[in-house]
């Protein structure tokens, strides 16, 4: 199947911010505090990726598949059985956690377009998960091998206690996009920090509701 240039998050002000939308290869860090709406948001992008024909892996160490089916359903009801069957997720990876073999296994597979990682924090390698090494470690192993096989790569996680990139400093860089995600009442900001596409909008302001984001 032939991608377009850019590919719709499902949202026009988050495409704005990416310069009209992500492009195969990109890689992107969504971070923000607990309830700011990670997850949500990286289910409706999935969705909206899954509508342009697109197959999305959703990889979560932490959520049960019971809980993330009945969370998809709140969010995405009334989708088409196409989307829904293009959107793969894999849940409750406690026994391995979010490891360098799991994702290798995601890149590898030739039908997935997008990989969505719940979360970096989660990540574990050796006998080490959660720590600023091991983030880095799963970090770059996403980001190469999304530039190598032209996946989309979407990676969500916190920042430190400082408001800065959970991990080493060089992760920031490696990434092409780093946006913080911060609320206020109902409103989600999404600033980015860094952005490898150059100029576009520095935030995306979104409306969250019980159904998920909308626009405003």
């Amino acid at each position: 199947m032939k991608s377009p240039s850019r590919l719709s998050t499902g949202f026009s002000a988050l495409d704005r911010v990416f310069g009209g939308g992500l492009t195969r290869g990109f890689s992107v860090y969504f971070g923000g505090p607990p309830g700011v709406g990670k997850i949500t948001l990286a289910i409706q992008m999935a969705f909206a990726f899954a509508r342009q024909g697109l197959r999305v892996s959703f990889l979560s160490r932490d959520m049960l598949a019971s809980d993330l089916s009945r969370y998809v359903g709140r969010i995405v009801a009334g989708e088409t059985s196409d989307a829904v069957e293009r959107v793969c997720v894999h849940c409750d990876l406690t026994s391995t956690g979010i490891t360098l073999e799991v994702i290798d296994e995601a890149m590898a597979d030739e039908s997935i377009n997008v990989v969505v990682i719940d979360s970096v924090m989660t990540a574990s390698v050796g006998k080490t998960s959660g720590t600023p090494h091991a983030v880095s470690a799963v970090v770059e192993r996403m980001v190469t091998q999304a530039k190598k096989t032209g996946k989309i790569a979407i990676l969500l996680g916190h920042f430190n206690k400082n408001g800065e990139f959970y991990g080493h400093l060089r992760d920031r860089r490696m990434v092409d996009a780093v946006v913080r995600m911060s609320m206020s009442g109902d409103t989600r900001k999404m600033s980015v920090v860094r952005n490898g596409y150059g100029r576009s909008p520095a935030h995306a302001i979104l409306k969250f509701t019980e159904h998920g984001f909308e626009e405003i």
